[in-house]
């Protein structure tokens, strides 16, 4: 026996069903086509695409990851820092017959005469002159030159790199 009541106040059978207003319905969904010239448009377009798949395929390249315990090492032998492990500034004498002191002072031990262009790295630098007045700009520069010598050289002989 089924007793199906139009109000929702009473007790719910096992013949019940929701009222349409409470109901959700999702529409089916339609079915593929498979008339002989639809499969065809379908092919040409699947074929179609299948070229710029590729392409973008092709254009990824092929990475490995590196392996943890490889054993390749990357050089790390610089000239640069050999010659300058403390990262010290570098420059170059910018005047020809340039004179290398023991002291900054003219009155110094003359080491040798430098060529333009000749590279060093600065050490230090001596903002006095040798009558000890201050300037703003560095009147002696501590360089080292390429053949490891240390020396003093007037500052406005040196351009900084």
């Amino acid at each position: 026996m089924l007793l199906v009541g139009c109000s929702n106040d009473g007790p719910a059978t096992e013949a019940s069903q929701p009222s349409p207003s409470n109901a959700t319905t999702t529409p089916a969904p339609a079915p593929e086509p498979t008339t002989p010239e639809v499969l065809a448009d379908t092919t040409v377009a699947s074929a179609q695409a299948l070229p710029e798949k590729a392409t973008e395929t092709e254009a990824k390249p092929n990475k490995k990851a590196a392996k943890p315990n490889s054993s390749f090492k990357p050089s790390t032998t610089v000239a640069a820092k050999k010659e300058n492990p403390a990262g010290n500034p570098t420059g170059y004498i910018g005047r020809e017959n340039i004179v290398f002191y023991s002291e900054p002072s003219t009155t110094a031990q003359k080491l040798s005469t430098l060529k333009i262009n000749e590279s060093v790295i600065i050490l230090e630098t001596k903002m006095t002159d040798e009558a000890g007045k201050s300037f703003d700009l560095p009147q002696w520069f501590k360089v080292q030159l390429s053949n490891k010598k240390v020396g003093w050289v007037v500052g406005r002989s040196v351009t900084v790199n």
